[in-house]
């Protein structure tokens, strides 16, 4: 199993979509998608192989919203979703990707991650251009049963560990966020008693 770490979409500058794209990409190599075998950071063409490539959205570029899952045949499951949550996205409905929770069941409650179409397409064309085909795409960070958490910096950022370079991405049943670790918003948003839970 190769897991590849996609870089972050960057979000400012009037080209930022054509942008995102990244000389070296950090992976991971398991033998049984349980224990790391090794790990390393290098170009797309460089990449170990693997039976099977996992690519992992950064958790800053997808955002999570629970909706009741609409009735809708499969192939038209997107327009009803992006129906449903039309005033909800950030970017227009055309350049959403979007992607149901696992087992959504009709009239349920249920989470959609949404992230750039555009830019998702573009870094698994250059992996493909390299001779990686892409079996799963996942998120870095998803709501689930378990408050979890990670702290992470941005690329480009310093390895410092200084607050106001570090990013907290925290989920919890009710949410999935990444927040700065400078000022309050990321104590008001997590609790101190769900912190000793994760």
């Amino acid at each position: 199993l190769l897991v590849i770490l996609l870089p972050p979409r960057p979000h400012a500058g009037p080209d930022a979509d054509a942008r995102g794209a990244a000389d070296t990409l950090v992976h991971v190599l398991s033998p049984d998608g349980m224990a790391v075998g090794s790990t390393g950071r290098c170009a797309p063409s460089a990449m170990p192989r693997a039976d099977t490539v996992v690519a992992v959205l950064p958790a800053t570029d997808v955002a999570w919203h629970q909706v009741m899952l609409p009735k809708a045949p499969a192939a038209k499951m997107p327009q009803a979703l992006a129906g449903v949550l039309e005033e909800q996205l950030l970017d227009e409905p055309d350049e959403t990707h979007l992607a149901l929770a696992p087992k959504p069941v009709v009239g349920e409650s249920t989470w959609v991650a949404a992230t750039h179409r555009r830019w998702l397409a573009e870094r698994l064309s250059e992996l493909e251009s390299a001779g990686i085909m892409v079996d799963r795409v996942v998120p870095a960070c998803a709501p689930g049963f378990a408050p979890q958490g990670h702290f992470f910096t941005q690329a480009g950022d310093d390895d410092s560990g200084s607050a106001d370079k570090l990013w907290l991405a925290w989920s919890d049943p009710g949410q999935a966020v990444c927040l700065r670790t400078a000022g309050g918003l990321a104590r008001a948003v997590v609790s101190p008693e769900a912190m000793k839970t994760a």
